[in-house]
């Protein structure tokens, strides 16, 4: 993997501009900032420790934390969100908890969607070029600011990594693991609420459509709207899983699905084929071989006769 160059600084006035790329999408780039138990693991420069007391990420709201020097040394900050929207945009004010600092400034953090993942601008306004420079020079915050996003970096790219196997022609197996209870992951994975959240499907697509019927037998069907109206649709069957339907343990399931890809029509459930002649047939749905083994060879052919 080609890791992202160096964050780069540069000084103007007042205003200190630090951006960087990100090998990862906008929304955990955001989710590492604005997460509390994330942030504390990277903010602040190498050697520096943090312990958060209250985050309150909306308009208005605070986030209390402490900075812990290499030498011992605690000092007490708090930030006052100004203006909050997720995964593109973070405007701050930064000074003491007690609202007598030696510090004091405005930030905006920019999270930009790229082919390489996350350009983040982060644009640090102070009162004065005079108070810019005392701030360099007594705090070193420009060698500060590097490693604080270079550390952010290092916190990005420690995430679980995707592992995508394809076992046969017809099978694509994706495994994670995430630091999350089991619980928590099968809601996200089945609750059509939180579907709506996350499966975004390509870059610049949105959802249109969420139904989900997690249980043994149930179907589901997805739909998203692309660039240039384009449109992509999967539906599918629940099986029933190896082991007993266990909910909250057992996310092993068997799905068939149908993916179907076609530019909107005024029949939007007509799909056209690919000379915009006759409709798609449908696919079909085979059924697993397992049903019979577990009869018997000699129960599939059993019937029962009619009374004489």
């Amino acid at each position: 993997m080609m890791h992202p160059p160096q964050a780069q600084i540069t000084t103007a006035d007042n205003e200190m501009l630090i951006t960087r790329t990100f090998d990862a999408p906008p929304e955990l780039v955001w989710r590492a900032w604005t997460d509390p138990k994330q942030i504390v693991r990277w903010w602040g420069p190498i050697g520096f420790t943090t312990t958060s007391h209250a985050m309150d990420v909306r308009v208005g709201g605070h986030w209390r934390f402490d900075m812990h020097f290499p030498d011992g040394r605690t000092s007490p900050n708090r930030i006052v969100f100004e203006e909050v929207v997720p995964n593109q945009r973070l405007v701050y004010a930064h000074t003491g908890d007690d609202d007598v600092a030696d510090i004091t400034f405005r930030v905006i953090v920019n999270f930009d969607r790229t082919d390489a993942g996350t350009k983040l601008t982060m644009r640090m306004i102070f009162p004065s070029a005079d108070e810019l420079q005392r701030v360099a020079r007594k705090y070193g915050a420009v060698q500060g600011g590097i490693q604080t996003i270079g550390r952010l970096a290092d916190h990005l790219a420690q995430r679980p990594a995707l592992t995508l196997t394809l076992p046969s022609e017809r099978e694509i197996i994706m495994s994670r693991t995430f630091d999350a209870p089991r619980a928590r992951v099968w809601d996200t994975m089945t609750n059509p609420d939180l579907l709506r959240r996350w499966l975004f499907g390509p870059p610049g697509w949105t959802m249109t459509h969420c139904e989900n019927n997690a249980v043994p037998g149930g179907t589901f069907r997805y739909a998203w709207r692309g660039p240039d109206n384009v449109e992509m649709a999967m539906k599918g069957i629940h099986s029933p899983p190896p082991r007993a339907h266990r909910p909250h343990r057992n996310l092993r399931v068997r799905l068939r699905i149908a993916v179907r890809r076609t530019a909107r029509h005024p029949h939007p459930h007509r799909a056209r084929g690919p000379h915009n002649h006759e409709p798609h047939p449908p696919l079909p749905l085979q059924r697993s071989p397992r049903r019979h083994h577990r009869l018997g060879h000699g129960a599939r052919r059993r019937r029962r006769l009619p009374p004489r």
